[in-house]
């Protein structure tokens, strides 16, 4: 399947993004249908991904560049209530913590 060029220009603004250090992390809620095409996208920008299946259909991606991020995914909070758990997803996803 093509990816339509609204996405295609998501994802290319996410990895670089994450490529010029703007982002630790950043994270992409896409059909599953395209998921072969976000990868060759993330690959060709020499980033990292991990992607888990949210819904029937659906993944979220998260693409980074240094790899020991990734071992941060899996805890980190889906709805985040104390203020280090907002620190941690400000600070890897780009916004200013202060």
């Amino acid at each position: 399947m093509n990816i339509n060029e609204s996405l295609k220009s998501q994802i290319t603004e996410h990895c670089q993004m994450v490529s010029r250090g703007v982002k630790s992390l950043s994270l992409l809620p896409h059909q599953e249908r395209y998921y072969d095409e976000i990868v060759s996208i993330i690959k060709e920008n020499e980033l990292h991904y991990s992607s888990e299946i949210i819904s029937d259909g659906w993944r979220v991606i998260y693409i980074y560049k240094n790899k020991t991020v990734r071992f941060l995914i899996p805890d980190l909070p889906q709805k985040p209530i104390t203020a280090s758990e907002h620190a941690l997803l400000g600070l890897l996803l780009g916004y200013d913590i202060n």
